[in-house]
């Protein structure tokens, strides 16, 4: 169970780093609207909301983990 949470674990923060690339990479959305820095933040911060969620998932499984040992 412990390597199936670290598994994915790391899928989580390679998926969070490579959208977080994507969105402070790109210079136009898909509706043509041009990417200033402000439009980014707020792009990043409305990804961070669900990657927060998961993370928050992620804690509380590593909690039960660690308590069936």
């Amino acid at each position: 169970m412990k390597k199936t949470w670290m598994i994915v674990s790391i899928v989580e923060i390679f998926v969070f780093v490579l959208l977080s690339f994507f969105i402070f990479t790109r210079k136009v959305d898909g509706s043509g609207l041009v990417q200033t820095p402000e439009v980014k933040m707020i792009t990043w911060y409305v990804l961070d909301v669900p990657f927060v969620l998961l993370v928050i998932v992620q804690v509380v499984w590593g909690i039960i983990i660690k308590k069936q040992r």
